[in-house]
């Protein structure tokens, strides 16, 4: 199976953007590294996050989406690998939370794909913009 890092970044940030948990979850492989490398500021749901399996990024992302009223992800200044099945990118993130504050973040993400398409290594480094 030839694999499209860029094609599965989109199905990711589709995903995302339509607040769907368990889309999220279905783009990971059953064991993978997940890692958010936040602000270490207590105020942010995505601090030094870490899970372990597609149930806990599900979770996770329940969380996010319950804790964020509205938001718009977009995923620029890709830099693809496909033979390495991987993708680096900027993410700019913006939106309001369910308790009226805004925020802006620039964040950096690389994601690495298993050959079946499945996110095996995501890495989600993220401040403000």
């Amino acid at each position: 199976m030839s694999i499209d890092p860029n094609a599965l970044l989109n199905a990711y940030g589709h995903a995302v953007n339509n607040r769907d948990a368990q889309a999220v979850a279905d783009c990971f492989a059953g064991e993978h590294l997940y890692r958010v490398h936040g602000m270490e500021d207590d105020a942010s749901a995505w601090n030094s996050k870490a899970a372990s399996t597609p149930a806990a990024i599900e979770g996770e992302y329940r969380r996010f989406f319950d804790l964020v009223d509205h938001f718009e992800a977009s995923y620029t200044d890709r830099v693809v690998d496909v033979p390495g099945r991987a993708v680096a990118c900027i993410v700019r993130v913006a939106g309001k939370n369910s308790d009226a504050t805004t925020f802006d973040m620039a964040n950096a993400l690389h994601l690495h794909f298993d050959e079946a398409g499945k996110i095996i290594a995501f890495h989600n480094w993220y401040g403000r913009a």
